[in-house]
């Protein structure tokens, strides 16, 4: 006959990943729109010049941010919820301190360089000389792109989906509308856009950490539970 508690498990197992992917489709719908409100607003008050050059900005930084990630937010998701189904807390913090530090080290690297380089970049490569006044916000803006892609992939393998949801899908896009509101009465620019979205990635990056450290000490406390009856 099936153990009784195992059924359990596995039944509150389906229930946490059914919770968590509707948490991920109501995210993306709300980044979605989103981001369609920012694009229209920047468009309207930047004009064309301005929203291209914020665009490719965005994009350069996207796609550093991407390479940089060196695909270990899919390797923490995975060992991450391994070692935290075994409520072995040493693991999943050392699991979860090579997963970031050493893709944000290569992004500081990969910042410094375009930061450098901003000059050469915009004229030989992108053959935009205008980049070179929002490349240095983008070298800001790059690291905590890929510190925010760590830290929730991080939360996804402590399964808490949601609380990345929130802080990525909900908090950050909240935020950027707020402060390009704000820039927008003193006067909005592509430089001053970038700003904003470093920002509000700023308060992405306070939420996730703070949400991945009470996970965190929920899972060392289970595994100080768990262990305790064992050692007596």
């Amino acid at each position: 006959m099936p153990n009784v508690a195992d059924s359990e498990r596995v039944d509150g197992e389906i229930l946490a990943a059914a919770k968590g992917g509707g948490a991920v489709f109501g995210g993306r719908l709300f980044v979605w729109a989103a981001r369609f409100v920012i694009a229209f607003i920047l468009a309207r008050v930047l004009g064309a010049e301005g929203y291209g050059l914020y665009t490719l900005a965005f994009t350069v930084a996207t796609l550093i941010s991407a390479f940089a990630g060196l695909g270990f937010d899919s390797a923490i998701v995975r060992y991450a919820a391994v070692y935290a189904g075994r409520n072995d807390g040493p693991r999943v913090r050392g699991t979860l301190e090579i997963g970031i530090f050493v893709p944000v080290g290569v992004a500081l690297a990969l910042s410094v360089g375009l930061f450098v380089l901003a000059e050469p970049i915009a004229v030989s490569v992108l053959r935009q000389p205008a980049f070179t006044r929002v490349a240095w916000t983008v070298a800001l803006l790059v690291p905590l792109m890929v510190v925010n892609a760590q830290l929730a992939a991080s939360l996804q393998g402590l399964r808490r989906i949601h609380l990345a949801v929130l802080a990525e899908q909900i908090g950050q896009p909240t935020s950027r509308l707020l402060f390009i509101g704000l820039l927008t009465l003193v006067g909005l620019t592509a430089e001053t856009a970038l700003v904003a979205a470093v920002l509000a990635t700023l308060v992405a990056t306070a939420l996730l950490l703070v949400q991945l450290r009470r996970s965190l000490g929920a899972v060392d406390a289970l595994g100080r539970t768990v262990r305790e009856p064992g050692q007596m």
